[in-house]
């Protein structure tokens, strides 16, 4: 279905016998077809598909854009019927072009993103533990930052979109955001436990100090990954609807995940142990 035309000498030598003779068909002798392509021979477009010589030709398959891994797919399934196909014909057949080359490197990017993904989220996971000195705050963050990939994992599963530089570039910059907020919120956090707080005191501390400003970044940054929805270069639109949805998902899960993960797990004695100097803890401040 993603193939749209197809182009080789059998594709002249049907329209010279429609010129000449009104059949739009190949010929069933090797010397009538001889003779077509003889005629055909100054034309530079027969030369396009095949050598003077005739000892090699070129079979052109234009198609449209379907993404680098599903290129791959149509690549090997045709690789397979050509093979199926010519197996008791002594002729080499391979895929070649310039598609071909740079989806091949555009996929190899992509693992690579991918990969580098994974790296960073677990140095970061690896870098908040030690930065808070608690590995059940850093298991705790891993939730909240997990979500909006695995949201976007399961949108491009949804839709059937597969993964190209530019949506991995999404995640890159999500995983950024949400991480940034989740620190911000567990600093809040914190600083509610030092000033003797109770645990649930501290999480509201930290909702209010933070939860304006990370509404308001995560919402502007909505609207500007959104604006691409509407462009028709179909990976634009990819990736507006992919930043708009991971985005809004870490939104929701440092505002409501990480406050009920840390209601659940969060040191429920800590403020207990610390004493304020001065005054008590209103949470409306």
């Amino acid at each position: 279905p993603a193939f749209r035309m197809c182009t080789s000498p059998a594709t002249y030598i049907r329209s010279a016998h429609k010129a000449i003779l009104g059949e739009r068909t190949i010929p069933d002798s090797e010397e009538a077809i001889s003779q077509l392509l003889l005629l055909l021979e100054g034309s530079d477009s027969i030369q396009n598909v095949l050598s003077l010589d005739r000892m090699r030709g070129r079979m052109i398959v234009r198609m449209r854009d379907i993404g680098g891994k599903a290129f791959e797919q149509v690549v090997q399934r045709s690789q397979q019927t050509v093979a199926s196909l010519f197996e008791e014909l002594p002729l080499d057949v391979h895929v070649t072009g310039t598609p071909s080359v740079a989806y091949r490197g555009t996929n190899r990017i992509t693992s690579d993103l991918r990969n580098s993904l994974t790296f960073a989220f677990a140095v970061i996971a690896i870098l908040i533990g030690l930065l808070f000195r608690d590995i059940r705050i850093a298991l705790i963050c891993l939730v909240p930052n997990a979500i909006p990939l695995l949201a976007g994992y399961g949108l491009m599963g949804a839709m059937g979109w597969y993964l190209q530089p530019s949506s991995a570039l999404v995640f890159t910059v999500a995983l950024g955001i949400a991480v940034d907020d989740t620190i911000h919120m567990m600093a809040r956090y914190r600083e509610g436990l030092v000033d003797g707080l109770s645990n649930h005191e501290a999480i509201h501390h930290a909702v209010i100090r933070c939860g304006n400003a990370v509404l308001i970044t995560s919402l502007v940054l909505c609207v500007g990954f959104g604006v691409n929805m509407l462009s028709a270069f179909q990976q634009m639109s990819v990736l507006g609807a992919l930043g708009t949805i991971v985005i809004f998902a870490a939104l929701l899960c440092d505002v409501f995940v990480l406050p009920a993960l840390l209601s659940l797990f969060g040191s429920q004695d800590a403020g207990q142990n610390s004493v304020r100097e001065t005054g008590e803890f209103n949470p409306n401040e």
